[in-house]
């Protein structure tokens, strides 16, 4: 009995120094291999994630789907294209994704009537400063003419050179999920001018709701719907109401360009249609701070619209500067 305790005793003994030596050659094998952890090179840093590797809200992705407010480069501009037709770029729809940004350009209106005799170049340089400054889904923005020149050729001529329109408005997510972000946007247009208007001053309102859609990596969609107004204060002229309806698409064949292409049309403010116009326009990021917007409108139908003789066309440039 004793030795057979013994003998056991010994065969326990011969089986932890065996496991020992056994562990100890695997871990020396680990080491050399280059596999393991080097005790002389310290901690091994903990690998990347794909959350370390998101950025800011402008990362291309929220939540494992698409961003529609995002951009390669958070400079690009996006959202509808800022081309303005009435005073004070009333009833422009205005982008679903809140900015902090200043930006500088200028407009362009021509409508030229060799039949008719008549003309009307209108040309504006524009500053725009835009900001979240309570809530990061809320934008508050101003916009205003500091110079404006506006001839009109026809039986009657004049000419105006001075201030133009202040526009000042607030834009609200409503809703954002799934590579869809709706905002509810309002309005107040006011002029800062002196002789233009003629005795009366016109006050004008406009609300309207923007919608975007990421369908792609390289397309982007948006719409909107605003309905605006004008009432005329110190004069015999009467209000008028209308409503403004449009959509487009945005597509980056590369980081720092998009191309963009809309239908825009409107009824009720000047006329039953007031117009239906198609506008393209190219985005620019120049860099991650500084993006570039140029863009036209043509109307084919409606009030002043492209027929035989009349050339009307609405441009735009606008140089952006990202603040954060």
């Amino acid at each position: 009995s004793e030795s057979a305790s013994a003998t056991d005793a010994a065969s326990a003994t011969d089986a932890a120094s065996a496991t020992g030596a056994a562990s100890a050659t695997d871990a020396a094998s680990t080491t050399e291999s280059g596999s393991g952890p080097d005790p002389e090179s310290g901690p091994v840093p903990d690998l990347e994630t794909d959350s370390d590797l998101e950025t800011d809200s402008d990362s291309a992705l929220s939540g494992g789907g698409l961003d529609p407010c995002a951009t390669d480069l958070r400079s690009r501009p996006v959202g509808p294209l800022q081309i303005g037709i009435e005073d004070g770029n009333l009833g422009l729809p205005h982008r679903a994704c809140p900015r902090d940004e200043l930006a500088i350009g200028g407009d362009l209106l021509l409508v030229a009537h060799s039949a008719e005799l008549y003309g009307n170049l209108r040309v504006g340089g524009r500053a725009r400063v835009s900001a979240r400054l309570f809530d990061p889904k809320v934008e508050m923005f101003l916009s205003w003419e500091p110079i404006r020149y506006q001839t009109i050729l026809g039986a009657v001529s004049a000419d105006y050179l001075g201030l133009g329109y202040l526009g000042w408005g607030v834009s609200a997510q409503v809703h954002r999920d799934d590579g869809r972000v709706v905002a509810v946007t309002g309005r107040f247009v006011a002029p800062t001018t002196s002789g233009l208007d003629r005795g009366t001053t016109p006050l004008s309102l406009d609300l309207g709701v923007t919608a975007a859609y990421q369908a792609s990596a390289h397309f982007r969609f948006h719409a909107w719907v605003n309905l605006l107004g004008t009432v005329y204060t110190g004069g015999p002229a009467a209000g008028r109401a209308g409503l403004r309806v449009g959509g487009g698409a945005d597509w980056r064949p590369y980081e720092w360009l998009s191309l963009v292409a809309e239908v825009v049309s409107g009824f009720g403010y000047r006329d039953a249609l007031d117009l239906l116009a198609v506008s393209a326009g190219f985005r620019f990021a120049l860099g991650t701070e500084v993006g570039l917007e140029l863009g036209a409108t043509m109307p084919l139908l409606g009030q002043r619209a492209y027929d035989d003789g009349a050339l009307p066309i609405a441009a735009t440039l606008m140089l952006a500067w990202r603040l954060r």
